[in-house]
């Protein structure tokens, strides 16, 4: 990890985590390596000016066992994108959010997770 390319200390919480506490006072350039895990990446679409954001949400990512579950939000009617990035590799996902009388639709999307030697 680096800020503005020089290299932040972190702590290690467990195997899944790392705590980093740092001061951001001017614009920077923070840079996260990682070459192995998994997470879900929001595929991000700009606001136009004075709209709210209309995109998927990723609301929580966690790791259960063997499953990697992540809880999702979107506009009922509508569909998007996400990105699962495992192990450097990323694949995009399409997500509809329909059949429900409430404005936002929750998705829960589970992956099986494996150890590989």
């Amino acid at each position: 990890m680096s800020i503005n390319n020089h290299p932040i200390l972190f702590k290690r919480a467990d195997d899944k985590a790392i705590s980093v506490i740092f001061t951001l006072n001017q614009k920077a350039v923070i840079e996260i390596n990682n070459e192995d895990g998994i997470a879900m990446l929001p595929n991000v679409v700009l606001p136009k000016p004075n709209y709210t954001s209309e995109g998927l949400r990723i609301l929580n990512e966690r790791i259960d066992g063997n499953q990697f579950i992540v809880a999702i939000q979107g506009l009922n009617g509508s569909s998007g994108k996400i990105n699962l990035w495992n192990k450097g590799k990323i694949e995009t996902l399409n997500v509809e959010f329909n059949n429900s009388n409430k404005k936002y639709v929750d998705k829960v999307i589970k992956f099986n997770i494996y150890e590989r030697n």
